[in-house]
């Protein structure tokens, strides 16, 4: 059986998107170990100041191989992590309140993931290109940083990650917000999350997919797991948006 061990370094979008890759990872025989290390609404000057004070303040949240329920050890600091296990991806993130900002990718992403290669020469660090909030989202930051345009959040986050990503030397950007772009112009619409920003089933699953088709070489298309609750149109549709958005990364 294949196995994927893998870490991402955010915060509640992170594990929104792990939500169902244990499920998704059951459906495709691989043994699947895969960490968040969580702080609230993290953002990436918070993850570097923690590596480099080597601050206890996260909650490890762990999907173990075959499980599909977290265990959630906390005060953990970043480096004990990164440096303990050996991974074979290493997810960064933004904020989603900070997605768009070129200027707070600064020095923060690059310096995250030399560490990373630092420590695990042959391991991929991965962006992950968060989604754009919905329009009626109450978030404060979304009129502060966005004028409460979806628009225009969207296209600022896809053009920071480019950037970021290039100047980091990152090869891989996960494009969860084109996915989500593509789902809510599609018959799926604006049904994704749960109050304009984390999300629902719908939009987890989505994320799960665009993130399983990012760290494999099998298509969104082809994943065999669908949502139980649903009708297996709606979940080979979701899927579909997943393919698209690895195909058009810079919608």
């Amino acid at each position: 059986m294949k196995s994927l061990n893998v870490l991402t370094i955010g915060n509640g979008f992170s594990s929104d998107c792990h939500t169902f890759l244990p499920y998704i990872a059951e459906a495709e025989e691989t043994q699947l170990y895969i960490a968040n290390l969580y702080i609230p609404g993290g953002t990436l000057e918070q993850h570097y100041r923690n590596w480099i004070d080597e601050n206890q303040v996260y909650t490890l949240e762990v999907y173990l191989p075959g499980e599909k329920e977290l265990i959630k050890p906390d005060e953990i600091a970043l480096h004990e992590v990164v440096e303990d296990e050996d991974f074979d991806i290493i997810v960064l993130q933004q904020s989603s309140a900070l997605a768009g900002i070129k200027s707070s990718y600064k020095p923060y992403l690059g310096e995250l993931a030399e560490y990373c290669r630092m420590m695990h020469p042959n391991t991929t660090v991965m962006l992950h290109q968060v989604p754009a909030y919905s329009e009626n989202c109450k978030n404060e930051a979304f009129a502060k940083y966005y004028n409460g345009d979806n628009e225009n959040m969207h296209s600022a986050i896809v053009a920071a990650c480019y950037e970021a990503a290039d100047e980091a030397e990152i090869g891989i950007i996960i494009p969860n917000a084109v996915a989500w772009k593509t789902a809510r112009e599609s018959k799926i619409g604006d049904r994704l999350t749960i109050n304009g920003y984390h999300g629902n089933e719908i939009g987890n699953f989505l994320s799960g997919c665009v993130f399983w088709q990012s760290f494999t070489d099998i298509k969104a298309t082809d994943i065999k797991f669908n949502l139980p609750e649903y009708d297996k149109a709606v979940s080979e549709l979701i899927k579909v948006c997943a393919y698209i958005a690895k195909n058009t990364p810079d919608d």
